[in-house]
């Protein structure tokens, strides 16, 4: 099961932080619209994947220090 934990607007997207049995990952939603009408839309952002969600929130805060593609 992935459970949203977490979610961030960065410029004129929103990330979501989502827990997995395995740990966490940033996923893109590509979407401006209400978290219900985005379900199933988006990526996985590349090498996002953490064992914890501190793992998981500092790479999203470097990721938007860094710049990053949509």
């Amino acid at each position: 099961m992935h459970t949203v934990v977490k979610t961030k607007f960065i410029k004129k997207y929103w990330f979501n932080i989502v827990q997995t049995e395995k740990g966490f990952y940033v996923f893109n939603t590509q979407r401006k619209k209400k978290q219900s009408e985005r379900d199933g839309v988006g990526y996985i952002v590349p090498e996002s994947e953490c064992d914890t969600l501190d793992e998981a929130v500092n790479f999203l805060e470097e990721y938007e220090k860094g710049g990053y593609t949509v």
